[in-house]
């Protein structure tokens, strides 16, 4: 399972794909929301966590760009 992780803030970027790592998953981290953006439109990712408040783009507006890449 593809996880891609999105938050402004380095340390919880930095513990979540330690722990997702450990558990066996493969991750995907950015903190600037418009990479995310660029990757989402070319990764076929199983899980997206964002923050929900971040700098240019929120993640909000993220997670329906997301959903439209899905269909």
């Amino acid at each position: 399972m593809l996880f891609f992780c999105i938050d402004d803030e380095k340390i919880a970027i930095d513990n979540l794909s330690h722990v997702m790592k450990k558990e066996g998953y493969e991750v995907t981290t950015t903190q600037s929301s418009v990479r995310a953006l660029t990757l989402l439109e070319g990764g076929r990712f199983d899980v997206v966590l964002t923050d929900l408040k971040m700098e240019k783009v929120d993640g909000m507006p993220k997670r329906s760009d997301s959903l439209n890449f899905a269909t």
